[in-house]
């Protein structure tokens, strides 16, 4: 499925993303144990569900020459894989209501996974002037990958992308 959603003037891709990522460092293996990064990974998994919202102006004539006009919508849902920080915390709690962290630690969190390569950002973090990384706000996020594995010995090649 390749819907955009629309960012201002840039556009996040719903393309299809990897299967199967190979996890090769210690760090990147341990965070599947971490409860809130495995969380994260969980919901960014499973998307969150959108709906594109279609108008269409139907006109009737009748015998008399009277017209009417009426706009419909048509609300069209589709799997949506980028996520804002807000709607991964939303995601969260509704169905992890046990984990209770606050604003900047989800952040922190997600720019952790970014720098392990297992979370993806739109647009891509970029510097400002002094040097710093520019803030999550109006971020988008989703995974690398569909399944993380450790060891792909008995895998098969073709499945690896």
């Amino acid at each position: 499925m390749n819907e955009t959603m629309n960012i201002g003037n840039q556009y996040p891709v719903e393309t299809t993303e990897r299967i199967v990522l190979r996890l090769e460092t210690n760090e990147q293996k341990s965070t599947l144990q971490h409860p809130i990064r495995s969380k994260i990974l969980k919901v960014l998994g499973a998307g969150t569900l959108y709906f594109q919202v279609t108008t269409d102006n139907k006109e009737k004539m009748f015998k008399d020459g009277t017209g009417i006009t009426r706009l419909v919508s048509t609300k069209t849902p589709f799997q949506r894989h980028w996520m804002t920080v807000a709607e991964i915390q939303e995601a969260v709690d509704v169905n992890y209501p046990y984990i209770n962290i606050t604003d900047y630690r989800w952040v922190y969190h997600l720019q952790k996974l970014v720098a392990l390569g297992m979370v993806e950002q739109f647009p891509p973090a970029t510097l400002d002037e002094s040097g710093n990384k520019q803030r999550s706000r109006g971020k988008y996020f989703r995974t690398t990958a569909r399944y993380f594995v450790s060891c792909l010995k008995l895998m098969s090649p073709e499945i690896i992308v």
